[in-house]
Order: C-alpha cells, then structure tokens, then sequence
C-alpha cells in the first residue's frame, strides 16, 4: 500500500482550487456557499478524527485563540479569493493571489523590523513588474480585467501574508 503525504495533497488541491471553484460557479453556487461547505466539510473530517483518534490533547487558551484568530483570517482570506475568481479568469487570479510572498517580505520588514537585502530588493521589483505585465497596465484600455476583481486578488494575498506571518 502506498502512502501519499498530506502535504502532497494539500498542494494538489490548492493548485487545482481556482479550476474547481470555477466550474462550482457554473452551477450558480455563490462564494459564500462555496465557502460554507467547505468548512462544514472541514469539520466534520476533524471531529470525526479527534473522536477516532486515541487520547486527547490538551489546547490552552491562548492557543484556542491563536487558532480562532487565524481561522478567521485564513476564512477572510479565502472569500476574498472567491469573490476575485468570479471577476478574474482563474490564472490571473491564481497569480495575484501568489504575490503573497512579496507582502510577506514588506510586512516582516514593517512588523517584525527584519532587514530587506538587495536580493529580496530585485525578488520584489521582478514580481511587480511581472504582475504589472500580466495585468497588462500600458495597455489600460483594452484590459480585459476587474479593477474589483484584481482588488480583491490583491487582498486574498495581503491575507496570505498576515496568514503566514501569523502563524
């Protein structure tokens, strides 16, 4: 019997996410109900594993907290990106949605005092003229984009940072 890593599997779904949320739209499913299912799917997998699972862990309050808080952040998170996929075509908002690590770089640097390099110096500008080339921002007329739609995007990454540095 072969064993597949969770981890190899949350990545898979969450490269294969923008396609699947899309094709869910076609059967006239809102982001919000989208979003509901999920997590009802979510927890009943992890009550089913806490009552299956041998022995219990103790969770101090702090870290109910701590999980509570990033819930919400990561369920923000995920409505903003929904709400982009329903504007945006899935590979514009997919790559928008990966500017993350760009944010996560500015606020470590904002928040946590870290110290930009030059390298993450060239890492940013590349990333944003990237964007701004997909985007296709010289020829602002003719964009076939949702400024809401690449707003929203945007704010699905800014979640993904504040997510990660979060945690």
């Amino acid at each position: 019997m072969v064993r597949v890593c969770p981890g190899y599997c949350s990545g898979i779904f969450f490269g294969l996410n923008s396609i699947i949320v899309k094709i869910v739209y076609d059967f006239n499913i809102s982001p919000k109900q989208l979003l509901m299912a999920q997590y009802l799917i979510a927890c009943a997998l992890f009550w089913m594993l806490a009552l299956f699972k041998r022995g219990t862990a103790a969770v101090s309050k702090g870290l109910l907290l701590h999980s509570f808080l990033l819930g919400v952040i990561n369920c923000v998170t995920t409505l903003l990106f929904y709400f982009a996929l329903e504007r945006l075509e899935a590979g514009l908002a997919t790559m928008l949605l990966f500017t993350f690590p760009a944010y996560v770089v500015i606020l470590a640097a904002i928040i946590l005092g870290e110290r930009i390099g030059s390298i993450q110096i060239i890492t940013l500008g590349t990333a944003l003229m990237g964007s701004l080339l997909t985007l296709d921002i010289i020829n602002l007329r003719q964009a076939e984009w949702s400024l809401e739609g690449v707003l929203l995007a945007l704010g699905a990454a800014f979640g993904c940072a504040v997510s990660n540095l979060y945690s």
